[in-house]
């Protein structure tokens, strides 16, 4: 008669812990926990994020500086640059490293409290397919007034505001002693049908190219074997399943394989 205390799923467990203390944990078991949660991709209503950006489920590891992207009611994605909100207006390109933005000052408002030069860390991003608009606010009042005009009101006064892009204004010449004047940037394909307020409002809401560098050559070679890109402590890194390496996976560790211990690993 069998004894209502076998021992044998004693003995099974004690092998198996015998089994991982000589051979390792099996990395299918196991995997880096930075790994799993660079692999995640952060969505922001219908544009989605993946690396150099951060924000949400990617912890900052997992992106670049400069990219941290935060969700606007939920729906719409948030960038800084260089101390300037923009939108986000689609999902990054990952294979030609671009994003489009748009000024969210001038997104919904042509007429800001506080108008300001379009600001770009030129570090990490280049404008692509863009030209420079010159908008021109609290002007004297040109008769009669061009196509190029836009209204604003202050305090229930409506100002004469301007707007000029090289080869487009036909001639007309902005008069000078205007209150304020500020360049921004605008997609190049976008101005072709320029010619008026109502235009001036597509355009600006389009945004424009930023083509972004952030490790990208290091980034593709982590990728293609099979890595999941990231940044810490002042260096890329790739996040490996089964810890992180300077470029490639298998290939020359980066600082430690965890961490925290266990913390910085699933098991499954």
């Amino acid at each position: 008669m069998k004894h209502p205390h076998d021992p044998f799923p004693i003995r099974s467990f004690f092998l198996i812990i015998t089994i991982f203390t000589l051979f390792g944990i099996p990395k299918c078991l196991c995997q880096d926990g930075r790994y799993v949660s660079c692999g995640n991709v952060y969505q922001c209503g219908n544009i989605q994020f993946r690396y150099p950006f951060w924000g949400g489920n990617r912890p900052e590891n997992c992106g670049y500086p400069g990219f941290e992207v935060n969700c606007v009611s939920s729906s719409v994605p948030r960038i800084t640059i260089s101390s300037q909100q923009y939108l986000v207006v689609n999902s990054p390109d990952i294979t030609a490293n671009t994003v489009t933005v748009a000024r969210e000052d001038l997104f919904n408002n042509i007429c800001p409290q506080d108008p300001k030069d379009t600001a770009i860390n030129f570090t990490i991003f280049n404008p692509s397919n863009t030209q420079n608009l010159t908008l021109y606010y609290g002007c004297p009042t040109i008769t009669p007034p061009p196509l190029f005009e836009f209204p604003c009101t202050t305090n229930g006064n409506t100002t004469a505001n301007y707007f000029n892009m090289l080869g487009s204004n036909q001639g007309i010449t902005i008069p000078s002693g205007c209150d304020r004047i500020i360049t921004v940037l605008v997609d190049q394909d976008a101005v072709r049908n320029l010619g008026s307020s109502a235009g001036l409002n597509g355009v600006l809401r389009a945004g424009f190219t930023l083509k972004y560098e952030a490790e990208n050559a290091n980034c593709l070679r982590c990728l293609q074997s099979r890595g999941q890109c990231g940044y810490d402590s002042g260096s890329f890194v790739c996040y490996c399943a089964d810890r992180a390496y300077t470029r490639e996976c298998n290939g020359t560790a980066a600082g430690t394989p965890s961490g925290n211990g266990m913390y910085d690993f699933m098991c499954y």
